[in-house]
């Protein structure tokens, strides 16, 4: 079974559009990994254990259970005190992931307390996304 380590080292130095293949993805899924990554077109993309694209602006963030993607825009919104609660639970255990952009050299890179593997995606040869890989199992539980 592949970890989060060898994946990220797999998916290193791929090009933008050219980042998962259908078996990537299909391992990534079969080890309960998620892979996270950004591009143009300001979604996130989420791959492998959860599947989904999150529509997100800089700064942002949305919150990860084990189930999958909850953000802002959902059906409760922000001022719902059943969001602020599941949000205040998530950030108390590092299962948010904010998304920035046109910082340390990358236009994508994320930061999460879940505990993950890093890896550089390409455009035109410089340095686009950091992105990240992270096993499912490991949302929800306390940063390290």
């Amino acid at each position: 079974m592949m970890t989060k380590e060898e994946l990220a080292a797999l998916l290193t130095g791929r090009a933008i559009g050219q980042e998962l293949t259908v078996e990537d993805e299909a391992s990534a899924k079969l080890a309960g990994l998620v892979v996270v990554y950004g591009g143009h077109d300001w979604l996130v993309e989420l791959r492998g254990a959860i599947h989904a694209d999150v529509g997100d602006w800089p700064g942002g963030g949305f919150l990860l259970t084990q189930d999958g993607v909850w953000q802002d825009a959902d059906e409760c919104p922000a001022q719902c005190r059943h969001f602020q609660q599941a949000k205040d639970a998530a950030r108390a255990r590092g299962s948010v992931i904010n998304p920035y952009i046109s910082l340390e050299g990358y236009s994508w890179r994320y930061e999460t307390g879940i505990p993950h593997a890093t890896f550089e995606l390409m455009e035109e040869g410089k340095p686009f996304c950091l992105g990240m890989v992270f096993a499912l199992e490991d949302i929800g539980r306390p940063p390290a």
